[in-house]
């Protein structure tokens, strides 16, 4: 039976989908002119390249334990911590110039990214569990959740971008105080109105943080994901799916340049994807692709419109992009779900954030070969093919996964 959607505005969640909300507003307002602001403030572009890297590497490094904090003391605490150090990101931004410096405040920027991670969306997947014990009917909850979640991420990307877009050209850095301000207003959503038992651990209340009692759960964690091969399964769709996106976010321009997309049409072609994007939220991914026949009909439909790409132009080569991004996030966001409902409740934040690692691990990789071909082919042919490959793979695997079921 499915959950009745309640208004959203008096869902306990929504002090979160506002704070996703005016978080990705905040960083999406530089986003459409963040390379003319870095070379503005005397940067080259391979030290640009450095700054996302020096991002990377902190992600890296500090998502897992970071989940595995989140687990263990009040995740409120630790989601304010991380919007906190972003704010002081986005001054630190506006103010400061020097190559050094940046390197610096963007390694923070990574941190505070890696702090985000399981941390009110866990609490709130969680609360769904718990009241799934008491209340059958909540069986849609996390699937609801997750859905909201991209809505209101892909509206703030929207709306942030246009902002940006708009307001840099007459007031040049002081974008970022918008970007401050916005996530000033985050923490104020989440600190006044956001409150629910399952955001502070509701297992081993004496459990103190300490470096060895991380290590531990980070252990358990890791214990976790090898014993349940439904983790492993949606482990590795997210792998797939997050390349594939990789591939997109990379290559999506010069496609489009390719294909007769004139450079004035470039931020229209954006905000067409992220509507796109955010309307493709509103369908239930475990309805679309749940069954052999809905994942196999999405399948053939992606691999239509990916060799379709070689042909049109104009409107069709659009259209034919727009369905690809439109079953992309239908596949990402039931990933999410199946990471999100198969993960215990003591180690959610943990197996987010090792889930986490593991897309980046994967997105980094394909995004090293990626550029290391694209100096021998064109941006549509290294998009086509690789998107070919990582769809032959995810094919392999739903028959793998078909045959050992039946075996």
């Amino acid at each position: 039976m499915m959950v009745r959607e309640k208004s959203i505005f008096s869902d306990v969640a929504f002090p979160y989908f506002a704070a996703k909300f005016l978080s990705t507003f905040a960083l999406s307002i530089p986003h459409a002119i963040l390379t003319p602001i870095l070379l503005s403030k005397g940067l080259s572009l391979s030290e640009i390249l450095k700054l996302q890297v020096a991002f990377s590497i902190c992600v890296l490094l500090f998502e897992i334990p970071s989940g595995a904090i989140a687990d263990i003391i009040d995740r409120r605490i630790v989601y304010v911590a991380s919007r906190a150090i972003l704010a002081i990101f986005f001054i630190a931004v506006m103010l400061g110039s020097g190559f050094y410096f940046l390197l610096s405040i963007w390694s923070i920027y990574g941190i505070a990214n890696a702090l985000e991670s399981g941390t009110l969306d866990a609490a709130l997947v969680n609360n769904a569990k718990n009241q799934k014990r008491n209340h059958p009917t909540s069986e849609g909850r996390v699937s609801w959740l997750v859905r909201r979640e991209s809505q209101f991420n892909f509206s703030g990307m929207l709306f942030g971008s246009v902002t940006g877009a708009i307001s840099y050209p007459y007031i040049g850095y002081n974008i970022y105080l918008f970007s401050f301000c916005a996530t000033v207003l985050a923490i104020v959503s989440v600190v006044l109105f956001f409150h629910i038992p399952e955001q502070k651990p509701q297992f081993n209340s004496d459990f103190k943080f300490s470096l060895g009692k991380l290590k531990h759960h980070v252990d358990d964690t890791t214990v976790e994901m090898r014993q349940s091969p439904l983790l492993k399964r949606f482990l590795l769709l997210t792998v797939l799916i997050e390349s594939f996106m990789q591939l997109h976010m990379q290559l999506w321009q010069a496609i489009a340049l390719e294909n007769s997309i004139g450079e004035n049409r470039l931020f229209l072609l954006y905000a067409t994807f992220i509507a796109i994007s955010a309307f493709s939220s509103t369908f239930r991914a475990e309805k679309i692709i749940g069954s052999t026949t809905g994942a196999a009909t999405v399948l053939l439909a992606v691999t239509v419109c990916i060799f379709s790409l070689h042909k049109y132009t104009g409107h069709l080569y659009v259209i034919s992009y727009a369905i690809i991004v439109f079953f992309l996030i239908i596949f990402l966001n039931y990933c999410t779900i199946g990471v999100r409902r198969n993960s215990s409740i003591e180690r959610i934040g943990s197996v987010t954030s090792l889930v986490s690692v593991c897309s980046r691990i994967g997105s980094i990789t394909t995004l090293i070969i990626s550029s290391q071909i694209i100096e021998h082919i064109s941006a549509t042919q290294v998009f086509c093919y690789g998107s070919a490959l990582i769809t032959v793979i995810l094919t392999a695997f739903g028959l793998f996964i078909r045959l050992s079921r039946s075996s």
